[in-house]
C-alpha cells in the first residue's frame, strides 16, 4: 500500500493534468451527455451505490431517448452520448439495442459502458453492425475469485467469453476498452490485467475508485476540500440524464437529490445554460459549498489512464 505522501503526490499530479485540459470559458454545450437507459442493474458491485438507490426503478422511453439524441445531433454533433450511470443497459433488452440503432442512424457519437455479462450472440450481431465510438467493459480483475468479490452477482467465465467474442468479431470501427478500477480488493492485479487484455487487442483503461459523491469510501482520495485547485472537470464537461428525464449535474447525484431540470420539459441546452451555468460560475470562483459538491472527493480522481495494444491506430 502506498504511503500517505505517495498518495497525495499522485492526487496532485492527477489534478494538475486534469486542470490543464479545462477551458478558460464554458463550453456552449456539454461535451459528454451521460444517459441512463435504466437504473436497474444485474450486478451489485462493491464500488457502486446502485443497490442503495431510493428512487423508483425503471426504463427510459424510446420517445425520450430519441428527443435527447435529436437535440444533441442537431445542436452539437461532436458531443458524446454515454449510456451508463446506475444500471446495466442490457437489462432493458431489445429496447436498448433499438436505442443504439436509432442513435447510429442519427450519426451520434456513442460511448457505452457495460459489464458484458448479459451480452448474447443475437445482440452481439446487432451491436457489431453499428458504428459505435467506444464500448467500455467493466471487469476490474484478472482473477475469477477477485472478480466475484468485486462484481457481485457476475459470471466471470461468461463475461470473458463475451468480451473475447466482441474483440474477435469487432467491425474495426469501434474502440473496445476494458476497465480496471483500482481498489483494495484487486491490489496487485493491475499489471497482469494490462498484459492479458493488451495481448487480446483491447484498450485498457485504469482509474481510481470513485466515491459517487460520498456514497462509497475512497481511501486513496484523501485531500480536504480546502485543497481544491480548480473547478471539477465533470461539472465543466458533462451532464447526466436519468431514465425518467430528470437532469442532474453529474453522477455524484446518482440518487437524484439535486436535480437541475427535466428533459421532458426543457431542452438540454436550456438546462446547460441555466442552473448548471450558475454552478459552473461558483466552481470557477472556488465556491464548492453546495450539494453534491461540498462532500464529494471525486475531483481528486483526475484523468483515466489508457494503454493501447501494439500497432494500435489512435486516430
Amino acid at each position: 500500500m502506498d504511503s500517505e505522501n505517495n498518495i497525495i503526490k499522485k492526487i496532485q499530479e492527477r489534478i494538475s493534468q486534469a486542470n490543464a485540459t479545462l477551458p478558460a470559458n464554458d463550453y456552449p454545450f456539454p461535451l459528454y451527455v451521460i444517459v441512463e437507459p435504466t437504473n436497474i442493474c444485474n450486478l451489485s458491485c462493491v464500488m457502486c451505490p446502485s443497490s442503495a438507490q431510493t428512487r423508483t426503478r425503471g426504463y427510459m422511453s424510446m420517445n425520450l431517448w430519441n428527443k435527447i439524441v435529436d437535440e444533441i445531433t442537431e445542436k452539437s454533433p461532436e458531443t458524446v452520448i454515454w449510456p451508463a450511470i446506475m444500471g446495466e443497459s442490457l437489462v432493458a433488452g431489445d429496447l436498448f439495442i433499438e436505442m443504439l440503432e436509432y442513435a447510429c442512424t442519427r450519426k451520434a457519437k456513442i460511448v457505452w459502458n457495460t459489464n458484458a455479462v448479459l451480452l448474447n450472440d443475437r445482440w452481439l450481431q446487432r451491436i457489431l453492425a453499428l458504428e459505435l465510438k467506444e464500448i467500455i467493459i467493466g471487469i476490474d480483475a484478472i482473477n475469477e475469485i477477485t472478480y466475484n468479490n468485486i462484481r457481485c452477482g457476475g459470471n466471470f467465465r461468461k463475461m470473458m467469453d463475451n468480451v473475447i467474442k466482441l474483440l474477435k468479431n469487432n467491425n474495426g470501427r469501434t474502440k473496445i476498452t476494458v476497465q480496471f478500477i483500482e481498489q483494495e480488493m484487486n491490489s496487485g492485479e493491475k499489471e497482469l490485467f494490462k498484459e492479458f487484455w493488451l495481448s487480446k487487442g483491447a484498450v485498457v483503461k485504469i482509474r481510481p475508485k470513485l466515491g459517487w459523491g460520498n456514497a462509497v469510501q475512497t481511501p486513496t482520495l484523501i485531500l480536504g476540500q480546502e485543497e481544491r485547485k480548480g473547478p471539477c472537470p465533470w461539472l465543466i464537461r458533462t451532464v447526466s440524464i436519468h431514465y425518467n428525464g430528470t437532469v442532474v449535474q453529474c453522477d455524484a447525484d446518482w440518487d437524484q437529490k439535486y436535480a437541475v431540470g427535466n428533459i421532458a420539459k426543457n431542452t438540454l441546452e436550456e438546462i446547460w445554460l441555466g442552473e448548471l451555468a450558475e454552478r459552473r460560475i461558483k466552481h470557477r470562483k472556488m465556491d464548492f459549498d453546495f450539494e453534491p459538491c461540498k462532500h464529494c472527493s471525486d475531483w481528486q480522481a483526475g484523468l483515466s489512464e489508457f494503454f493501447y495494444p501494439t500497432n494500435w491506430n489512435k486516430s
